[in-house]
């Protein structure tokens, strides 16, 4: 397996990230809105998810969460 380098990241600002998963639940609301479908619950797929899930489910004041893992076997 090839080893991540600095140049393989992307240093993104908190800031910058926020704006990002704001413009996500924009466009998640809009996409249950035309459809007259309401979300019950934000499924976070662990590990890079975990953190904007937890955000959209906070702004968006969707209390479930369900947590996803996928393993390799």
């Amino acid at each position: 397996m090839k080893p991540f380098t600095k140049t393989d990241t992307n240093p993104m600002s908190w800031r910058e990230f926020k704006s990002l998963v704001d413009k996500l639940i924009v466009d998640v609301n809009a996409y249950f809105s035309q459809r007259d479908g309401r979300i019950d619950v934000i499924s976070q797929l662990h590990r890079t998810g975990g953190v904007v899930g937890s955000m959209m489910a906070i702004k968006m004041k969707i209390v479930p969460l369900l947590p996803v893992q996928f393993k390799a076997i």
